[in-house]
C-alpha cells in the first residue's frame, strides 16, 4: 500500500532521473485535500506555458538549491496551465483525498477525467496549492489527437501506422538533447523509432499494410 497516487497518461514520456524530495511529501501530508505534485512543469519555459509574471510563487531548497515551488491557483494572475489545480499528467495526489474527490465522477478517458477533475477540485475546494518541480523531468509528446473535445499543439501523425510500428516490435526513439526545455509540450518535426536489435528507422520508412 502507498499513500500516494502517480497520474501519468500515455503521451508522457519520463525522459529523465525523477527525485522527489521530502519536502513535497511533507507539504501533501500537511494538508492532503490542499497539495498536490506535479513533474511535468518547471520555471524555465519561455513559451506561452511560462509562469506568469505576477504569479507570487515560494521557492523551496534543500542544500542550496532550488528543489520545488508553489503558487496558489486560485490567483488573479494565473493562466493557462497555470490556473490547473487539477492534472492527469505527471502529477502525485494523496491516495484517500483522491479517491473523495473522484468517488461521485463519471469519466470515460484522461481528457474527461481531466475536465471533470478540474471543475469538481474547483468547486470542492481540493488541491488549491500547487506545487511543482524546479526542473521538469517528464513531457507531453504530442503525436496525435485521438480525442476531440480539445484543439492542442499536435504533429498529426497517422495513429494506425503508429499502432502498426509498436506492433513490429518498434518504440519511439529519442534523446534528451532532442528536447527543448523552454517549451512545455514537444511536437517532434521527425519521429524515430528502434527494435530490440537496435535498428533505427524513422517513420517515413514506415507504410501501412
Amino acid at each position: 500500500d502507498t499513500k500516494y497516487v502517480c497520474f501519468l497518461t500515455d503521451d508522457q514520456i519520463i525522459y529523465k532521473k525523477t527525485e522527489i524530495s521530502d519536502i513535497v511529501f511533507d507539504l501533501i501530508d500537511q494538508d492532503p485535500k490542499k497539495f498536490s505534485y506535479r513533474f511535468h512543469t518547471g520555471d524555465h519555459f519561455l513559451d506561452n506555458y511560462k509562469i506568469p509574471s505576477n504569479l507570487k510563487i515560494n521557492y523551496f531548497y534543500e542544500n542550496n538549491k532550488k528543489i520545488c515551488f508553489t503558487w496558489d491557483s486560485r490567483d488573479r494572475n494565473c493562466t493557462d496551465l497555470w490556473k490547473y489545480n487539477f492534472h492527469v499528467d505527471a502529477t502525485i495526489y494523496d491516495r484517500y483525498t483522491l479517491f473523495k474527490l473522484l468517488k461521485p465522477m463519471i469519466y470515460n478517458m484522461p481528457s474527461t477525467l481531466e475536465s471533470i477533475g478540474l471543475w469538481n477540485a474547483r468547486i470542492r475546494g481540493y488541491y488549491t496549492i500547487c506545487i511543482s518541480a524546479v526542473e521538469r523531468s517528464t513531457i507531453g509528446i504530442q503525436l496525435n489527437n485521438i480525442q476531440k473535445y480539445f484543439d492542442t499543439p499536435k504533429a498529426n501523425y497517422d495513429v494506425d501506422l503508429l499502432k502498426q510500428i509498436y506492433l513490429k516490435g518498434y518504440t519511439i526513439y529519442f534523446q534528451n538533447s532532442d528536447i527543448d526545455e523552454t517549451s512545455y509540450l514537444h511536437v517532434p518535426k521527425k519521429l524515430f523509432f528502434i527494435n530490440e536489435n537496435l535498428i533505427k528507422k524513422e517513420y517515413a520508412d514506415f507504410d501501412l499494410d
